[in-house]
């Protein structure tokens, strides 16, 4: 048998080992079948009608806004590594002596 990760030492425990695969499974399978029942509700709900505020995704304006909001989305992700990344640097150096 494999040992569950994190779990040193569990080799030949049979409880060890069938508990840590039992949870492994569901904590693969339970947030797939929860994404499914998601998709499954809000498949036979009515499209509403495209108006004044509608936005269609079969327009350049829908690409535009999509795109922009990958990037600025990137950058602040980004930013907040640079701009904590010192911090965090001389936190651990005066720790560490």
């Amino acid at each position: 048998m494999q040992p569950v990760a994190g779990n040193v030492g569990s080799h030949g425990i049979a409880f060890a080992d069938l508990a840590g695969g039992i949870i492994m499974m569901f904590g693969r399978f339970v947030p797939i079948l929860a994404a499914l029942a998601i998709a499954r509700s809000l498949g036979p709900r009515r499209i509403a009608p495209f108006g004044l505020r509608t936005l269609r995704t079969d327009t350049p304006t829908f690409v535009v806004f999509l795109v922009r909001f990958v990037l600025i989305f990137a950058v602040l992700t980004f930013l907040s590594v640079l701009v904590l990344g010192p911090f965090a640097h001389a936190l651990s150096s005066q720790m560490l002596g």
